[in-house]
């Protein structure tokens, strides 16, 4: 498959070699992911332990923007 030795195949999403691994949120997914974008989809994906957290804080900050800026 010419990949580079200790790869175990092609990032879903650019191409690069990556590694098989199970997907990081809650998703019955196995998938090949380079380095960078397993962590990004870690971080940013909503059902993952990191990624529920950062939305979360997204979500109460909004709101409590919104309850600042509107006036009763």
């Amino acid at each position: 498959m010419g990949l580079p030795r200790g790869y175990c195949g092609l990032c879903v999403v650019c191409g690069e070699p990556g590694h098989i691994r199970h997907h990081p949120g809650a998703g019955r997914f196995t998938g090949t992911w380079c380095d960078f974008h397993y962590r990004v989809l870690a971080f940013t994906h909503p059902l993952a332990p990191l990624g529920t957290f950062l939305w979360l804080t997204v979500v109460a900050s909004a709101i409590f923007a919104a309850r600042h800026f509107v006036h009763y």
